[in-house]
């Protein structure tokens, strides 16, 4: 982890998502041992929140094995508490999806029980949801808030350096202000074949 954040703040972008994909890969192997030989259906679901932004992170456990996890950053979750976050994220993440039978969150919030009723609905079979779990779960939720806090600081990191770096371009180029974006247009080919714009 270490070595990932170090990567990061020099801007070795490469290096650290490197680091970052092996960090995930032994959480996943690890994860797999949390849930060797059990035949159940889970996702575990975690909040991390600095700096006002916040990182939802989705870790699916389907017939007792370990699918993945992935991360999302809500857009309007500025200002409002993990249990917000939580709540929002759930009602608006299993809209199109199917629900596990279990829902295991690292945040509790007051609308819960309405929750699962729906989505067991939805799912045509019961759908728990529990916020505060204990053993293997409680640690397979705690290594997905851990993964969730890491994705979102190498975000903050990424958009502090990219911010940095527009302040850079700005004096450089004596701008009043630093550009909010920058367009770019390539035209790509293949030995003068094939050509594409973007």
């Amino acid at each position: 982890i270490q070595r990932m954040e170090q990567a990061a703040a020099g801007l070795d972008f490469e290096t650290a998502a490197l680091y970052r994909d092996r960090i995930n890969l032994l959480k996943q192997m690890q994860a797999k041992q949390f849930v060797s030989g059990k035949q159940k259906d889970i996702d575990f679901v975690a909040v991390a929140q600095q700096q006002g932004r916040s990182c939802v992170e989705v870790a699916s456990i389907r017939g007792g094995r370990h699918l993945g996890q992935r991360n999302y950053f809500p857009t309007q979750a500025e200002g409002r508490d993990g249990a917000e976050v939580m709540e929002a994220f759930l009602g608006q993440y299993f809209g199109d999806r199917l629900p596990p039978a279990q829902l295991v969150i690292s945040e509790a919030f007051g609308g819960s029980d309405l929750l699962e009723d729906v989505l067991s609905e939805k799912a045509g079979r019961r759908v728990r949801i529990q916020a505060h779990p204990r053993g293997e779960r409680r640690k397979m939720l705690e290594m997905t808030r851990n993964n969730a806090m890491q994705a979102l600081q190498m975000r903050l990191a990424s958009q502090a350096n990219m911010a940095a770096q527009f302040e850079e371009l700005a004096s450089l180029l004596g701008l009043d202000e630093a550009p909010a974006s920058i367009d770019c247009f390539d035209i790509s080919h293949t030995a003068g074949n094939q050509a594409v714009g973007s």
